[in-house]
């Protein structure tokens, strides 16, 4: 799954640090860590996953959907060399899609060659007249499609840089895509919008040559992470965790940071309640950062937990980790486990559930796909 305009100069500036200060313990000292059971195998190639009350539809060098009661399943997508779907969402559009695949393609040009009637040419050897360059992996691609398999419609935008769509999100009638885009100076966070039954895509850029946008909370609120100045907020640590606002034009005009000195940190996830998760990497020491904010940035509570990596999924977050927990007397883990914890609003966790893991590779609703030892990905529930 998951980035340089000079931006208004009348932003806010918000600054703060999250603090190591722990919630975790107020979780009650007698719940339980329940064992997750894998549900399937899932083959090699597919990243991100999405989940209607029947079917399960999953992406990644090709697209296919599972009969969630009988396993039956339907290639929408062979698998290609030449496109990489990154992630899916579900939809409830008038044409009947169940779900929304985003992904990318190399694009080419074609170009014109001028014949000169008066070249040399005794062997009478025909020149094409167009010549196809390829220019990079610059299209994305939107392929809407049933729980029955059926491509509803498919879609294109053209980039004039390279790009990578991190996420795909649908808020009412509007399809929101953000991740990275090549910069002349190095690479620049990237919103892409279109409507659900639109023809026209709305792009916005941010930073200038280090930022990413990793996921979206709403249609004016990304969050990434940045090493550069960002809407007159100056770069903190080595890399600060942000939050930017937007104009209804899309552009930002409010940047929150989140930093610790000569620390690495991002969001790379976050829910539409705002509830947000990413590493803080200081030296050789990992920790996944867990942060319920407001929506105006101002942190509600915050926990961390060492370990690497971090998906959230409405109040329920992923992490891998084997760290003893104080939450959790019952959890001990000898080797990377993945852990789901449900959090309350007000920081408590409800319950938890893990599997041994050495990743997570996306999280929707209660399901996960999991990576194991072993190098097999693997469909579990964690509810």
């Amino acid at each position: 799954m998951r980035e340089r305009f000079p931006f208004s100069k009348i932003s806010t500036l918000i600054l703060f640090v999250l603090l190591f200060g722990s919630l975790l313990g107020s979780a009650s000292a007698s719940l339980t860590v329940k064992k997750i059971a894998p549900i399937a195998e899932i083959g090699a190639g597919y990243q991100s996953l999405a989940i209607t009350s029947t079917h399960i539809a999953l992406a990644g060098e090709g697209i296919e959907v599972r009969d969630r009661v009988s396993g039956a399943r339907v290639v929408v997508q062979e698998s290609s060399t030449s496109v990489l779907f990154t992630d899916l969402t579900t939809s409830a559009s008038a044409s009947g899609a169940s779900f929304i695949a985003v992904g990318i393609s190399e694009s080419s040009v074609v170009t014109s060659r001028e014949q000169s009637d008066g070249a040399i040419n005794p062997d009478s050897i025909t020149v094409a007249s167009e010549e196809e360059k390829k220019v990079g992996l610059t299209r994305l691609i939107l392929v809407e499609f049933t729980s029955s398999g059926e491509i509803t419609r498919t879609s294109f935008f053209d980039s004039d840089k390279p790009l990578l769509p991190r996420s795909i999100h649908l808020f009412g009638e509007e399809i929101v895509i953000v991740g990275d885009i090549a910069s002349d100076r190095g690479h620049q966070g990237f919103m892409v919008r279109r409507t659900l039954s639109g023809e026209d895509f709305q792009l916005s850029r941010f930073g200038e040559m280090n930022t990413s946008i990793f996921a979206a909370a709403n249609l004016r609120t990304l969050y990434g992470s940045s090493e550069e100045n960002l809407v007159g907020s100056k770069r903190q640590g080595a890399s600060d965790g942000v939050i930017l606002y937007l104009d209804k034009t899309g552009k930002a005009v409010k940047a929150v940071r989140s930093f610790a000195s000569g620390a690495k940190r991002e969001w790379s996830d976050v829910s539409p309640v705002h509830l947000a998760v990413g590493p803080l990497i200081r030296g050789k020491t990992s920790e996944v950062a867990i942060t319920d904010f407001d929506s105006q940035g101002k942190p509600e509570w915050s926990t961390r937990i060492p370990g690497v990596m971090g998906l959230v999924e409405g109040r329920a977050v992923g992490v891998i980790t084997k760290a003893r927990i104080k939450a959790l007397p019952g959890f001990r883990a000898k080797s990377n486990h993945a852990l789901f914890l449900q959090f309350d609003k007000k920081g408590s966790i409800k319950s938890a559930a893990s599997i041994p893991a050495i990743s997570i590779i996306d999280i929707f609703e209660d399901h996960a796909l999991v990576k194991v030892k072993s190098g097999a990905t693997q469909l579990i529930s964690f509810s």
